[in-house]
């Protein structure tokens, strides 16, 4: 696809005061950017980047409710994050963090309340007790790997088993099998529920 800039160059200001204006303007825009691509909970970066050990865990449980929420405090882009309210068999109740909404619409449309699942999960130390981070999610035979064996996001994600959403990139993806690629696609709006806390992917 070819994008055209319809955009029209603006006149350079010639008043006494546009070149210190100009440059405060483009400080503060050097700033904004690492402020929105950074946050995360109390990290200033992803747990990737960090580089910190990190091990994970097995649970498996029942979907207590699938809920949309804003995440603030995430240290990617996307502002609203997938969860699964996770009721597990030892007896916890867990909010498991997925992903950006719009990067896992397949699994949303697999997992309803009652859904049994299995999922491999990470936590860091500033995330509350009660959360997780999923790598992966086990659904019936379909196994979504929604991060890497060192926990880098794939947001390329896609049942094994069913060739689904194998889109190339963030907005777009030519999509192998019937999956939907990584665009804004059917299950990606938001959901009935609150949100459960600050995002940590």
């Amino acid at each position: 696809m070819t994008c055209i800039n319809t955009l029209q160059s603006a006149p350079i200001i010639a008043a006494p005061m546009a070149a210190p204006m100009a440059a405060l303007l483009g400080l503060g825009l050097l700033l904004a950017g690492p402020a929105q691509a950074q946050r995360g909970l109390g990290d200033a970066e992803g747990i990737v980047r960090q580089g910190t050990p990190t091990t994970t865990k097995a649970m498996a449980g029942r979907v207590v409710a699938v809920e949309d929420a804003p995440c603030a405090m995430t240290t990617g882009r996307a502002s609203v994050g997938a969860h699964l309210i996770l009721d597990t068999d030892d007896g916890t109740r867990i909010n498991l963090h997925l992903g950006p909404v719009a990067a896992v619409p397949d699994l949303l449309d697999a997992v309803t309340p009652g859904t049994r699942i299995e999922t491999e999960t990470f936590r860091t130390e500033a995330m509350p007790a009660d959360a997780a981070i999923a790598r992966t999610v086990q659904v019936g035979d379909l196994t979504f790997e929604l991060r890497d064996a060192a926990l880098r996001p794939r947001w390329r994600i896609g049942a094994s088993g069913r060739g689904a959403g194998m889109g190339g990139g963030m907005g777009m993806g030519s999509g192998m099998g019937p999956g939907r690629g990584m665009g804004a696609a059917p299950g990606s709006q938001p959901r009935d529920g609150t949100g459960m806390g600050p995002c940590g992917w």
